[in-house]
């Protein structure tokens, strides 16, 4: 039987989740699905806040409104050693995978290319030109991610090329070119390049799977 761990809250992130409902007039069913929680245990956070006096109710002490952006950050701590995982089959239902992490996943590779443009934004540009990427995550071993969904580890590296200038159907770009390191991956993949851009977005402009495939992805424009 999987053992379920329960999550634990701190107090200034139960107080914030509080604070959300009765200063800032949100529903317990907005704030409970923005912070990835139970409508029941926030409810029950909101009526012990509500029999405290105001004065006393635990907020942030300067009172001022603190970032959703920083509670979800909260949250992603809290699940850092857990892989949840759904995808959704074209024939239509879903698949979940949930597993339990020994150590916290850097990346997760699912199989939007968009995803291989964040894989670049782990590489450390302090260190050296070829550097592994260990703690990493995909979905399938298969390379078109035509297997059942899954949380499986793999092993791979980027190797640094420099800055390049691409052109694309979505304009022109300075990227960084990377070149995969797959000796020993799990996945059986071809060769593969991409070029990730400079601009702190980290969007996959470019990206090219060799022989046998001899695939060549490009950026054309958002949609």
């Amino acid at each position: 039987m999987e053992k379920v761990t329960k999550r634990k809250f701190t107090e200034s992130f139960r107080a914030e989740a509080v604070r959300m409902v009765l200063e800032q007039g949100q529903t317990t069913a907005e704030v409970a699905r923005k912070l990835e929680i139970s409508d029941k245990s926030l409810a029950n956070w909101v009526r012990k806040g509500r029999r405290r006096a105001p004065s006393s109710v635990p907020v942030a002490v300067d009172r001022a409104a603190r970032p959703v952006s920083e509670l979800e950050a909260e949250v992603s701590r809290l699940r850092a050693d857990q892989a949840d995982v759904t995808t959704t089959a074209v024939s239509g239902g879903n698949a979940r995978r949930c597993q339990e992490l020994a150590n916290a996943a850097r990346a997760f590779g699912s199989y939007p290319l968009s995803i291989d443009g964040w894989m670049g934004a782990l590489f450390d540009f302090s260190g050296p030109r070829q550097q592994s990427l260990p703690e990493t995550w995909v979905s399938s071993y298969q390379f078109d991610g035509s297997s059942t969904v899954d949380c499986l580890p793999i092993r791979f590296g980027l190797d640094y090329q420099g800055i390049e200038s691409i052109t694309t159907p979505a304009g022109t770009f300075r990227c960084h070119y990377f070149v995969y390191l797959l000796a020993g991956s799990a996945i059986d993949h071809p060769p593969y390049e991409t070029w990730v851009t400079t601009d702190g977005t980290s969007t996959l402009a470019r990206a090219r799977a060799g022989s046998p495939l001899d695939y060549t992805y490009e950026f054309v424009g958002l949609v």
